[in-house]
């Protein structure tokens, strides 16, 4: 069973700047990972971590944050 039927993934998606992609995609290329296994590395790391985000940090992005999360049920 893949990732899209296993119900313990969700899918997530959102809009970063190019900067921001095409580090992540070389990320993903040097560790010869997909998309899915260098995002799930990436946050995993960031929620162990003591950082913190918060709403004006979003803001400075001058609103161009977007991110949507979908549930498979």
């Amino acid at each position: 069973m893949g990732k899209k039927d296993d119900r313990n993934y969700v899918q997530i998606r959102g809009h970063v700047r190019k900067d921001v992609a095409r580090r992540f995609k070389q990320f993903c290329l040097d560790r010869e990972v997909d998309y899915s296994e260098g995002l799930e590395t990436i946050l995993s790391a960031f929620f162990t971590t003591d950082t913190q985000v918060t709403s004006s940090d979003l803001d400075r992005q001058n609103n161009s944050t977007h991110f949507h999360c979908y549930e498979q049920h």
